[in-house]
């Protein structure tokens, strides 16, 4: 099994998110099959799922004949592609002679950039992938990433959690604690380029905003993030990996709502 990516934009990605899955986990169990290559996982308290499709078309090669899962350290994994440099395309391999070790490779025509191999020791993770029902939303959002990721770090300076409240006229972004006041983010519906949300309804939930702020350090990836709310259910938050919007090129992740706070 091997694959390999050469386009600069797709490599750096797929180095910045693989680097920084380790956020969230420290062992992580990566599936492949001749369509794609898919992880499902949660973090070490539970509270999010994060799952990412990648379909062999996104890669420039990709050659997988049966299904394989393979362990992997993630923290030794981002040093590993910490040291990519740009112009350095990636090859990632693993072979039935070497079935304890995975061989990455970092190349590149250009004699200025050093050629770089490793060989990561692969770990033995029992894991159960979990079918997470599809839900009929209340709320769908698109925003811009920066935008999103800045508001969360911002609110991160004013408490632990976010509440959120969306109506058909407004979204609203707030945090507080005694010690430091409130933050509030109005947000106008009509400089988003989608919104929509049940009709005379008004939603608001809270969610930990450490969480929230691992989340949006992905927003890097992609140009827009997509919010997906339900009532009563985690929030959906979604990056495609390119502008298809498609489920199949995409790393999402399921946040559970704060139950009985003070909001």
């Amino acid at each position: 099994m091997h694959f390999v990516i050469q386009n600069e934009f797709k490599a750096s990605n797929f180095s910045f998110l693989f680097q920084n899955l380790k956020t969230f986990t420290d062992l992580l169990s990566v599936s492949f099959n001749k369509n794609k290559l898919y992880f499902q996982s949660t973090d070490s308290a539970n509270i999010t799922i994060f799952e990412l499709n990648i379909i062999n078309d996104w890669f420039d090669e990709f050659d997988v004949n049966s299904h394989v899962s393979i362990g992997l350290n993630t923290n030794i994994l981002a040093k590993i592609l910490s040291t990519r440099e740009k112009g350095h395309s990636i090859k990632f391999e693993y072979t039935d002679e070497s079935p304890d070790n995975l061989r990455i490779y970092f190349e590149s025509d250009n004699k200025e950039i050093l050629k770089r191999e490793f060989e990561i020791p692969l770990v033995d993770i029992e894991q159960d992938i979990m079918q997470i029902p599809e839900q009929e939303t209340n709320a769908d959002i698109q925003l811009s990433s920066s935008n999103f990721s800045n508001v969360i770090s911002h609110l991160k300076l004013f408490g632990d959690y976010a509440t959120i409240k969306c109506n058909e006229e407004i979204i609203e972004f707030t945090s507080h604690s005694i010690e430091t006041g409130k933050m509030k983010v109005n947000i106008d519906i009509n400089d988003l380029n989608e919104y929509s949300i049940t009709e005379d309804m008004e939603l608001k939930t809270s969610y930990t905003l450490n969480y929230l702020n691992n989340i949006s350090t992905f927003s890097k990836l992609t140009k827009y993030v997509f919010i997906h709310i339900t009532e009563n259910f985690p929030i959906k938050i979604v990056y495609y990996l390119d502008d298809t919007e498609d489920k199949d090129k995409s790393l999402c992740f399921y946040l559970a709502p704060m139950i009985d706070n003070d909001n």
